[in-house]
């Protein structure tokens, strides 16, 4: 939120707080927290109760912030990770998560051990999730006639396969968007993660016409073909 915004976070959570009336639900798509700093520690740590300790240190730290609290007791939210509530895969020691026979057991120790903490912070406030396994969190919820897809985009991630998230994921929100079909006007599609990088002036007409795309295609009735 800061880093988008240029303002401190307590800044932030107040200007927030005034509009809390305004607002039905926030959606929180990712890097609620920063846990990069803690990534050496989690991988030299050999006992899983302290590797998961210190991601909810983190917790710790980034939400003690009072406004940021409250925003979160006056509003429902949902919530979905990214890569900094991992660490950041972007960084350059992206090259130590591989070994021949997969990904190195210290570092699937980290991811379980934020995964752990990230289903008792952030998931256990979502709606349902389709995977009661906790093998994906993506969930998907109503709100009047239209309908929110919240995608997983980290569980099952691998890029050594090129893969963004797992088959049954897509098929399991297939699912959830044909059995509510005749009910939806129109279904948002959170995704924590790019697909694809457009160019920077087609994206920006594309934005500036969507609402009268939008209204095209209510007023011919073009609707429910999703997916």
């Amino acid at each position: 939120m800061t880093a988008a915004t240029g303002l401190p976070f307590g800044l932030v959570c107040r200007k927030l707080l005034r509009r809390t009336k305004i607002f039905a639900l926030q959606i929180m798509a990712g890097d609620q927290i920063y846990a990069d700093r803690i990534v050496d520690a989690v991988r030299k740590e050999k006992d899983e109760r302290k590797r998961q300790e210190l991601y909810l240190g983190v917790y710790r730290d980034f939400w003690s912030d009072l406004n940021y609290r409250r925003i979160l007791c006056r509003m429902p939210a949902v919530m979905m990770w990214d890569d900094h509530d991992i660490n950041d895969v972007g960084a350059p020691t992206r090259s130590r998560f591989a070994s021949k026979g997969g990904f190195k057991p210290e570092y699937l120790n980290m991811f379980q051990a934020a995964k752990s903490a990230f289903s008792v912070m952030q998931a256990s406030r979502n709606p349902d999730p389709l995977f009661p396994d906790e093998s994906s969190f993506d969930t998907c919820f109503r709100i009047g006639n239209a309908g929110f897809i919240i995608a997983d985009l980290r569980s099952n991630r691998n890029l050594k396969q090129k893969q963004m998230w797992a088959p049954e994921q897509l098929e399991k929100i297939k699912g959830w968007v044909d059995s509510n079909r005749n009910s939806l006007e129109v279904v948002f599609f959170v995704s924590t993660v790019v697909f694809s990088h457009g160019a920077p002036n087609i994206d920006s007409n594309a934005v500036k016409m969507w609402p009268a795309i939008i209204e095209c295609f209510h007023s011919l009735r073009i609707r429910n073909r999703i997916f």
